[in-house]
């Protein structure tokens, strides 16, 4: 202040023709008096027209330019990412204390904007499901690690723009219980003990994905308590929605902020029987009330019961926020897709005659037919104008047909403007792209291979690569009194 005060003199004082013949005390009372009034109502249009609030969950941020940015909890540098003038930013706003930041040539706006929103991409998103931890197979007796560079690199190259990923109780906790296992407690002072090993894997993967420019999702799939009432039908609906609160309010406390993840999926394919009601009456409120109370920009994404299949559109009801998108699963025919898996017979083909389930009538199930099959979801779409997520679509890698079956599916999430996240790269090699047919058993990241699957998958991805992969910033462009 005393700096620009002199600044001010120097102008009124010895520039101005005026000013040097004002060397008497009052004159010079008076121009204090001009520059303190100036400066007093310049601070009050800056900064009183838009006081400094304490805002619960994403930090508190003032004096931010026509372009509002998220930021996280390091020093960084965004110009390349917004394609403007240079802005160095220091977040130092825990505790309620503003961010510090040099603003190079933008310009102030003189009413305070609300921190970058999260803004879901318009074009079609086209990813992959992935591991946040490596899981244990028979043979082995530890984790064997983390989200990779070299994976990341590998999604790079097929030109990925966004992972799924799934947090569930560490193996090998106390909490990896089997059915007839008794469960011990959570510590109440620490309810994501049991996805400790989860949770330092997505910390990982969202400073990946800040590298090599992926979007991220995560859902929740073996949560506490799951193996045990896999339908949740313990008839304790609130114990199962506060595990599920603890479990994503706890995410959104120290993950909201980041960039670059884009959605919660609130539950992997959520078990509850066709008619049960306890999903959308009684869980999906409270969980996104709580999660708002603390995140208010990132994606909620919703899956019907049962199992996410896209029937379940039938039963659901849009709920009331504006950050909502709406996916199921494609596993269709589930019989073909899942041939050989806990014992279920091979060779089926595709197309041809096809049971969906096994108390399913036959079909001849082919592209016509999977159009059929996700009509509801459709529907769904059409009539209140979401956006729809197709979080997982596999097939068996030793399936007969199984290229034809995916370039089927994905031409039709393709038409409707469905983003996709194919099921997976990484875990068991069963669905891996990168494996053939004939391949052993394990839970290697890549196998090495240019399957025809692989071929399908990445000719989809191409699509991608045209497409500026940062992620997107919404511009407040009325707001600018």
């Amino acid at each position: 202040m005393a700096s620009i005060i002199g600044i001010f003199q120097q102008i009124f004082l010895i520039q101005n023709p005026i000013g040097r013949h004002m060397k008497n005390n009052k004159c010079r009372f008076f121009v204090h008096v001009t520059i303190a009034f100036f400066l007093i109502t310049l601070y009050s249009h800056f900064y009183l027209h838009a006081p400094l609030f304490s805002a619960k969950g994403p930090d508190p941020i003032r004096n931010v330019s026509p372009v509002n940015i998220w930021v996280g909890s390091q020093e960084q540098d965004i110009a390349s990412e917004i394609g403007r003038s240079v802005v160095t930013e220091k977040n130092n706003s825990r505790e309620g204390h503003p961010i510090e930041r040099s603003i190079g040539t933008m310009s102030f706006q003189s009413k305070e904007l609300n921190r970058n929103k999260k803004v879901w991409p318009e074009r079609i998103l086209r990813g992959v499901n992935t591991n946040l931890v490596v899981p244990v197979m028979k043979n082995q007796t530890s984790l064997c690690g983390f989200l990779s560079h070299e994976t990341c690199k590998t999604l790079s190259k097929w030109n990925v723009n966004v992972i799924r990923v799934s947090i569930g109780v560490d193996q090998g906790s106390d909490w990896d219980v089997k059915k007839e296992e008794k469960l011990p407690p959570i510590p109440q002072d620490d309810p994501v003990e049991p996805y400790k090993k989860h949770i330092k894997g997505l910390e990982i993967a969202l400073d990946l994905a800040e590298q090599y420019n992926l979007f991220v999702i995560v859902t929740a799939g073996n949560i506490v308590g799951r193996k045990i009432d896999v339908f949740c039908n313990r008839g304790d609906t609130r114990s199962f929605q506060q595990e599920l609160i603890d479990l994503w309010t706890s995410v959104a406390r120290r993950f909201g902020h980041r960039r670059h993840l884009l959605a919660y999926d609130l539950m992997n394919e959520p078990q509850f029987k066709r008619g049960d009601d306890r999903w959308q009456r009684i869980v999906l409120p409270e969980l996104i009330k709580k999660i708002r109370e603390i995140d208010k920009e990132t994606y909620v994404i919703i899956e019907p019961g049962p199992w996410g299949l896209p029937n379940g559109f039938r039963y659901l009801k849009p709920v009331n926020d504006t950050k909502v998108v709406y996916s199921f699963h494609f596993y269709f025919p589930h019989n073909y897709t899942h041939q050989g898996v806990r014992n279920r017979p091979k060779g089926l083909k595709y197309p041809g005659m096809l049971r969906h389930f096994d108390t399913s009538r036959r079909l001849y199930w082919d592209r016509d037919q999977f159009k059929k099959g996700v009509e509801v979801a459709r529907e769904f779409q059409k009539k209140y104008g979401v956006r729809m997520f197709v979080g997982e679509f596999s097939v068996i890698r030793w399936a007969p047909g199984a290229a034809r079956w995916l370039e089927d599916a994905i031409s039709i999430f393709e038409e409707y403007g469905w983003d996709w996240c194919y099921h997976s790269y990484g875990g068991w090699n069963g669905w891996n792209p990168t494996f053939s047919s004939d391949d052993p058993e394990n839970n290697k990241q890549d196998g090495g291979k240019e399957t025809d699957r692989l071929k399908v998958l990445t000719k989809a991805w191409s699509k991608n690569q045209s497409k500026n992969l940062q992620p997107e910033i919404e511009i407040n462009r009325n707001d600018t009194t």
